[in-house]
C-alpha cells in the first residue's frame, strides 16, 4: 500500500493557511487588490490537488477495484454537493443578509439555481469552491478509465485551457473544473519517483515563479497564467520542507492538511459569526488584522486536533467524519 505523502498534506495545509489570510481579507479589509492578485492562486490550487490527487493516489487502488473506486468518487462528489447544498439553505434559513448585505432567504437561494451550480456565483451562496470540487470528484472516474490514453488527454485539456484563456466559452465554476481535471491529468503521469527527483530543480521552479508573480501584478492574467502560478506554487510549498532541512514537514501545518476540507468549512463560518460579533467593522492591513487571522488559525488547531481526538477514540464519531467528508 502506498505511504501517505506528509508533504501532500503540508501543502494542503498551507492552502488551508492562506484560504484564512484569503477570507479574513474578505470579511474585514478594504483595498488591497494587488494582496488579492497574489494570494488569488488559493482557490484554483484547491481544485487543482484535488484532481492531482485522485490521478497520484487512485491509480493503483482503481488497477485493483475499479468498481471500489468510481463509485467512492462519485458517491463522495455527490455527498459535498448535498453537503454545499444543506449548509447554503440552513444559512439562507437563518441569516438574513451577508457580510456584503446581500439579502439572503430560500426563495433567493432556489430562483438563483442556474448561478450557484453552474455559473458559480458566490453572490448569494457560501463555500462556492464545493460545487467544482464536487463536479471534479464525478467525472474524474473518466479519466481514470482512459489512463492509457493519458498523454491525449493532457493535449486536449490543455487546448482546452488555452481556448478559454483566449475566448472564454464557460462559466467560472467550470473553469475551476477544468483546473482540477488539469491537475488529474498531471496526476496520472506522476509518480513518488518523480516527486522525489521534482525537489532537485526548487531553485529553478522559484526563478520561475518569481518570473509568474511579476507577469500577474503587471501584466494580465488568463487561465494560462493562472495555472501555470497555481503548479508553481504548490510546487514550492511541497519543496518548502527541503528548503528548511527538514525531512518532516510542520505537523501542525500537515494536520490542517490532513483535514482540509472541514477547515475549508470551518474558517468560513467561524469567521462570519466573528464579522457579526464586531458588527461588519472593517479594518486596515494591520494589527487586528493579525489578530483574527492567528485566532482563526489557532481555532482551527485545536478543532482539529480534536477531531483526531474523537475519531481515535470513538467510533461512531471516526463513522460520521467519513459520512460527511470522506
Amino acid at each position: 500500500m502506498k505511504k501517505r505523502d506528509l508533504r501532500l498534506d503540508f501543502v494542503k495545509g498551507v492552502l488551508v493557511i492562506v484560504m484564512v489570510f484569503y477570507h479574513t481579507m474578505n470579511y474585514f479589509i478594504v483595498g488591497y487588490d494587488i494582496v488579492y492578485t497574489i494570494i488569488g492562486f488559493v482557490s484554483g490550487s484547491f481544485l487543482f490537488i484535488s484532481g492531482f490527487l485522485i490521478g497520484y493516489s487512485y491509480k493503483p487502488k482503481f488497477f485493483l477495484d475499479k468498481y471500489g473506486v468510481v463509485k467512492r468518487l462519485i458517491i463522495r462528489g455527490f455527498k459535498i454537493l448535498l453537503l454545499f447544498t444543506i449548509l447554503n439553505l440552513l444559512i439562507h434559513l437563518l441569516v438574513k443578509k451577508n457580510y456584503n448585505n446581500t439579502k439572503f432567504g430560500i426563495d433567493i437561494f432556489i430562483n438563483n439555481l442556474y448561478s450557484i451550480y453552474v455559473v458559480g456565483s458566490g453572490k448569494v451562496s457560501s463555500f462556492e469552491i464545493l460545487v467544482p470540487i464536487a463536479y471534479v470528484l464525478i467525472i474524474s472516474p473518466l479519466f481514470l478509465f482512459l489512463k492509457q490514453i493519458k498523454h491525449f488527454l493532457l493535449i486536449l485539456i490543455t487546448i482546452i485551457v488555452i481556448i478559454q484563456a483566449f475566448y472564454p466559452i464557460v462559466t467560472d465554476s467550470l473553469s475551476f473544473v477544468l483546473i482540477g481535471l488539469s491537475g488529474e491529468c498531471i496526476g496520472l503521469f506522476t509518480s513518488e519517483d518523480v516527486l522525489k527527483k521534482l525537489i532537485r530543480y526548487k531553485y529553478i521552479n522559484l526563478g520561475f515563479l518569481s518570473a509568474v508573480i511579476f507577469i500577474i501584478i503587471f501584466l494580465k492574467i488568463n487561465l494560462i497564467i493562472y495555472v501555470i502560478y497555481i503548479i508553481s506554487m504548490l510546487k514550492f510549498f511541497y519543496d518548502f520542507p527541503v528548503k528548511i532541512k527538514s525531512d518532516v514537514p510542520s505537523p501542525v501545518i500537515t494536520l490542517l492538511g490532513k483535514y482540509s476540507l472541514f477547515c475549508y468549512i470551518s474558517q468560513i463560518i467561524f469567521l462570519q459569526i466573528l464579522n457579526r460579533i464586531i458588527i461588519n467593522k472593517k479594518f486596515d492591513l494591520g494589527y487586528e488584522f493579525i489578530i483574527i487571522f492567528f485566532i482563526t488559525n489557532i481555532f482551527l488547531y485545536f478543532l482539529c486536533k480534536k477531531i483526531e481526538f474523537l475519531r481515535n477514540q470513538l467510533p461512531f464519531m471516526n463513522k460520521l467524519y467519513k459520512l460527511a467528508f470522506a
